[in-house]
């Protein structure tokens, strides 16, 4: 690396520097034939120290540090989410609602909100009263009319076992 004198604080300054470290003056281009190029350091790292890019392959362990992390904890959390075997809580509850409509008068009016079911080792139960909440359903009238309803969902037969509508049993298997 060759050194020339700063034209205006007579500072030395490298033949590769845009600008005098010492007063920032703006240094000519080389006269070798290739054109001027800045440093592997941005163009301002010669008059700024600290703007100096950081030592590569420091970032990029630490880049790869951080990705090693990312994906150990993502696996960890996709490896340890239990499997369920069998019927889902959502797909009983959706059997039950499919069974209701079945058998209702209009199924295209029917109002059946959501409610928590109970669940046993061998059956969902989801029941539908005044505690929880009413189906609303049409009656051979043509009225909206609440009603109650009782629907277990077997685990085994993964079918709807019992149905019971307003105190009137129209599923039992």
């Amino acid at each position: 690396m060759a050194l020339t004198t700063c034209q205006d604080c007579g500072h030395q300054v490298s033949t590769r520097a845009s600008s005098c470290p010492q007063c920032g003056a703006p240094q000519a281009a080389q006269q070798s034939g290739s054109r001027h190029t800045a440093s592997s350091e941005s163009g301002y790292g010669n008059i700024f120290p600290d703007m100096r890019a950081p030592d590569s392959k420091k970032s990029n362990l630490f880049g790869w540090i951080v990705i090693g992390v990312v994906v150990a904890a993502f696996g960890s959390c996709v490896l340890n989410t239990p499997k369920r075997t069998g019927p889902s809580v959502t797909d009983a509850l959706d059997a039950c609602r499919t069974a209701i409509l079945q058998v209702a008068k209009d199924p295209d009016t029917a109002k059946i909100p959501y409610v928590d079911g109970a669940e046993s080792s061998s059956q969902f139960t989801f029941t539908w009263n005044r505690e929880t909440s009413l189906i609303r359903m049409r009656n051979g009238l043509g009225l909206e009319v609440p009603a109650t309803a009782v629907c277990r969902f077997s685990k085994s037969d993964n079918q709807v076992s019992t149905l019971q509508l307003d105190d009137q049993i129209l599923i039992a298997r």
